[in-house]
């Protein structure tokens, strides 16, 4: 029910007219351009099935990845809103409870709303290869956080690597 029977309808639909499960799930845009090498990787040495099952694997693998970035990622931030709200404490100890509150918020909400528009841009742009390099550039440049997510990258490049090596396909 719902979305994913919607997907798969149409998925059956582009079948029907005679593309393959590849084609299908590029035409829905419904899968990283990664996977859907996988998938056609398996169409052509006739391993669809078993790459389906670790295409599975691998998607727990990613969201477990990114579970762990974003516990990793509390303690910083907490310290960051920390920073945030003790250096302006003063004001409100000394009654000035609306300077406080200005200098407070006069940060928080352009963080909140940089941090809110890169992730809506790289929800808009999934799949996008330009444009999430666009995005992502000055974010593998932040100190730290960068080394992260080149380590993410690099485990996924290394994880694709493995699945097209199994799907049959040669290293050439």
């Amino acid at each position: 029910h719902g979305r994913i029977s919607r997907l798969a309808r149409r998925l059956g639909g582009h079948i029907d007219k005679g593309a393959t499960l590849a084609e299908a799930f590029r035409k829905e845009e419904a899968l990283p351009p990664d996977f859907i090498a996988v998938i056609e990787a398996g169409e052509r040495s006739g391993k669809v099935t078993e790459l389906l099952f670790k295409l599975v694997e691998e998607f727990d693998t990613r969201l477990q990845m990114r579970r762990r970035l974003l516990i990793s990622m509390a303690y910083p931030s907490v310290i960051f809103v920390l920073a945030i709200l003790f250096p302006p404490l003063y004001k409100l100890v000394m009654g000035d409870f609306k300077g406080y509150l200005g200098e407070v918020l006069g940060v928080l909400i352009p963080v909140a709303l940089i941090v809110a528009l890169y992730v809506v841009l790289l929800r808009l742009f999934r799949y996008s290869r330009p444009a999430r390099r666009l995005l992502e550039g000055p974010l593998l440049l932040t100190p730290g956080l960068g080394r992260i997510w080149r380590t993410l990258a690099l485990g996924r490049a290394l994880g694709l690597l493995g699945l097209l090596i199994e799907s049959g396909l040669s290293l050439r």
